[in-house]
């Protein structure tokens, strides 16, 4: 079965997880006597099935690709439309963390017009050469909470008084090894 599917929106998944069509066919058609070709993925229809294998890798939803409106790729939508390098080399895997942390504030941006909630920064936008000693003084004094001896009670009296503020605190714990916990924050 072939359904007719937004090529815009596949090309738009593969700049923004920085991959090449080739590099998705092989992952795709991993096990399959014929592998799924350039053709395959932007012809007007696909199989579903090949479709099925894209999500599998993307982990979208098939309603993603069958959206007749293109994605937006401006410099607002992704960090990875912002910037060209990051410090590091990025992979498809955590390239896919930023990116559901990123439509998770998209998604909090619109509840939070829906519900009439001002989140607006409530800081200063500081430069770099502004005297470093006076903006952490200034910003201690907003948000460095009141000490107490149980570390657990300090993290979650800081998160408190960062979200006095606007600045909310997202835990990202992995599925495959709940063990490893990594900590976002995202400021409005």
């Amino acid at each position: 079965m072939k359904v007719e599917h937004n090529i815009s929106r596949l090309k738009y998944l593969l700049d923004l997880y920085d991959i090449s069509v080739e590099d998705l066919s092989k992952k795709i058609s991993v096990g399959l006597k014929n592998p799924i070709t350039h053709q395959d993925l932007f012809s007007k229809e696909i199989k579903l099935t090949h479709l099925k294998r894209v999500d599998k890798f993307f982990d979208k939803g098939l309603h993603f690709y069958l959206d007749p409106k293109a994605p937006e790729t401006s410099k607002e939508a992704s960090v990875f439309f912002r910037k060209d390098k990051f410090n590091s080399e990025l992979n498809v895997g955590v390239r896919k963390i930023v990116n559901e942390f990123e439509e998770f504030k998209i998604s909090l941006t619109a509840i939070s017009k829906l519900a009439d909630l001002n989140i607006r920064r409530v800081f200063n936008i500081y430069k770099p050469s502004d005297d470093p000693k006076t903006i952490a003084e200034e910003i201690r004094e907003y948000l460095y909470p009141t000490f107490v001896s149980d570390l657990k009670e300090f993290l979650r009296a800081l998160i408190e008084k960062l979200a006095e503020h606007n600045i909310f605190v997202f835990e990202f714990v992995e599925t495959w090894n709940k063990r490893i916990k990594q900590t976002l924050m995202a400021s409005f």
